[in-house]
């Protein structure tokens, strides 16, 4: 298994807490285990905030099938990126953004 330290604690990509979350919310069996990547928030370049987060999933629907999905925020999160020509990380800080089983609420 992979995994890092960070302030002390190991934090495991194959974390069976992660795996429940994602089967409670999409319905389904995890497919695969991805790397975890850890970045230093420093390195990131805030480039404003986010209003919605748009996104495609198969929760809740026969494997094959997918759904959009279009989430307002009432509290806009900080949306960072690792490089401003060609991102390869976004990320989503504070806007007190919870992953629950209906989906993404904050």
């Amino acid at each position: 298994m992979d995994s890092f330290q960070k302030k002390g604690k190991n934090v495991r990509t194959t974390d069976e807490k992660g795996e429940k979350l994602y089967e409670n919310f999409t319905g389904f069996e995890h497919d695969e285990v991805g790397t975890m990547v850890q970045i230093a928030p420093k390195s990131l370049t805030k480039i404003g905030r986010a209003m919605n987060i748009v996104y495609e999933s198969d929760k809740f629907s026969r494997p094959g099938n997918t759904s959009h999905y279009v989430h307002a925020f009432s509290h806009y999160p900080i949306v960072s990126v690792d490089n401003m020509d060609r991102p390869t990380v976004v990320a989503l800080r504070g806007g007190r953004i919870k992953v629950k089983k209906e989906g993404i609420t904050g």
